[in-house]
């Protein structure tokens, strides 16, 4: 009967699975930094032109003043999403200003002094009413 140490015979093995093993969990933590990384990237400019775009519903234009238009993402479609965006913005504030230059500040203070306040209307039509 011959006699093999269970080391010179399991050890290369051992050894081999031990540095697949390690391996593998290197990979997976390079991805996870990777992935994480690449949704950074691309979700911050996406936040920020949201909220550029959110200010810009209530007419709040600074972005324009702030800079934040002339600079680009390095991401193409977001770039380019970036510019029209821009395009359209300074177009927008460029047309109210022009409206307000020829509406003059006299005219809307006449205007919101003489507004007559609206009525309500009722709108129930009969026989489609709650209450009846």
């Amino acid at each position: 009967m011959i006699v093999i140490p269970e080391a010179d015979l399991l050890g290369p093995v051992m050894f081999t699975r031990k540095s697949v093993l390690a391996t593998t969990l290197a990979i997976t933590a390079g991805m996870l930094v990777f992935a994480a990384a690449s949704s950074i990237l691309v979700t911050r400019p996406l936040a920020t032109l949201t909220k550029v775009m959110m200010n810009a519903t209530n007419m709040d234009f600074s972005a324009l003043q702030d800079g934040y238009l002339d600079r680009r993402s390095s991401i193409r479609e977001l770039a380019a999403m970036q510019v029209v965006f821009s395009i359209m913005l300074k177009r927008f504030a460029s047309a109210i200003q022009s409206n307000r230059n020829l509406v003059g500040p006299k005219a809307a203070q006449h205007r919101n002094s003489s507004a007559t306040p609206v009525a309500k209307v009722n709108t129930n039509v009969k026989g489609t009413s709650a209450d009846e």
